[in-house]
């Protein structure tokens, strides 16, 4: 008896989208690799571009691909892969960055579920960013306050970064609009 399976267009369709999931959570770990080698060096935090990183991918990708993007990334780090801002450290949940690494999945989902509900405004898109900031933040002096105290992690693990949050918030609300347009254009 031979056995057939026809490939039918739902099927093609399943895999062409698995496979473009995929393709968009591996190539998303790897842009927040790329985000975290750019950074200035801060005590007991560095500065990097992976806060963007995140935004960006949450309004690219969607929550559910940039959430997996940023779990694959965590999961390069625990195997060692020189991805985190100070390179490979299979240890880094232990460390001072632990909270921000671990939010970026959670910040990632949260900002991608809500944009996908209302792309077209420039106001939501910002509140989303916004919520996915006060989730890392939280998360990262929360983690961070176990090492050196809840006041010195809001002083050396927020403050210093709040002034390029607000740089990053407009910068990445306008590249969301600037990506929805060339979207539309080619869809």
């Amino acid at each position: 008896m031979d056995i057939f399976i026809e490939t039918t267009p739902v099927f093609s369709e399943k895999v062409r989208s698995f496979s473009k999931s995929l393709l968009q959570v591996v190539l998303g770990s790897f842009f927040l690799a790329l985000c975290a080698k750019v950074t200035i060096p801060m005590q007991p935090v560095p500065l990097s571009l992976q806060t963007l990183g995140v935004f960006i991918l949450a309004m690219m990708i969607g929550g559910r691909n940039a959430g997996l993007a940023g779990l694959l990334y965590l999961a390069q780090a625990t195997v060692g892969l020189p991805v985190l801002a100070a390179g490979a450290n299979p240890l880094w949940i232990f460390g001072p960055t632990a909270g921000y690494l671990v939010a970026f999945p959670i910040a990632a989902y949260v900002i991608g579920t809500l944009v996908e509900k209302k792309s077209d405004s420039s106001l939501w898109v910002m509140f989303s960013i916004f919520c996915g900031q006060l989730i890392i933040y939280v998360l990262g002096a929360l983690f961070l306050s176990r090492l050196i105290g809840m006041k010195m992690a809001v002083s050396l693990g927020v403050l210093p970064f709040l002034p390029l949050a607000g740089f990053k918030l407009i910068l990445a609300t306008s590249m969301s609009g600037l990506y929805l347009r060339i979207k539309k254009k080619f869809a």
